[in-house]
């Protein structure tokens, strides 16, 4: 590989997701990457993620209380979220085995080595985790906050 190796990400055309990739752009030239960046519409991004048409693409997931959302979708084989196309049988069997289970140290236990073999193999990478704060008036009574930083509504109004 001769350096600087040249990668072009594709990354949403709002200013927080421009300003990422610009810094990861910054941070990863010491590492011998030339980071090009592509912005597009993010019906486009999303358009183009689903198709396979990229080579680096950076979009975020709010995440879900239980780990399964977190993790099968996305490196399941024919998960709903696996565009990086990931397949390992070993992996979908230990993600079986965790959605069936209700003992919560098993299922702990079992999520914990999905995450190692991600680690491994690396066909998503973790870059930041969204720090989401909610504030509401006192005037509006029954939000829920989850940790997934997810706003729920449906049992919301306003107070009496």
């Amino acid at each position: 590989m001769k350096a600087p190796y040249q990668v072009t990400m594709i990354t949403s055309n709002n200013p927080d997701s421009l300003r990422f990739a610009q810094a990861l752009q910054s941070m990863v030239k010491d590492g011998g990457f030339d980071l090009k960046i592509q912005p597009v519409e993010f019906a486009s991004l999303l358009d183009q993620q689903d198709r396979g048409d990229f080579e680096l693409l950076q979009l975020g997931w709010s995440g879900r209380v239980d780990p399964d959302a977190n993790i099968t979708n996305f490196v399941g084989t024919g998960g709903s979220q696996n565009v990086s196309g990931y397949n390992d049988p070993s992996m979908d069997a230990i993600l079986e085995k965790a959605r069936e289970s209700q003992d919560v140290a098993e299922r702990r236990d079992l999520y914990g080595q999905a995450v190692a073999k991600i680690q491994a193999s690396d066909p998503l990478i973790y870059l930041y985790r969204q720090r989401n704060l909610t504030g509401v008036s006192n005037t509006l009574k029954g939000v829920q906050v989850f940790p997934d930083g997810v706003v729920r509504l449906a049992f919301s109004g306003l107070a009496k």
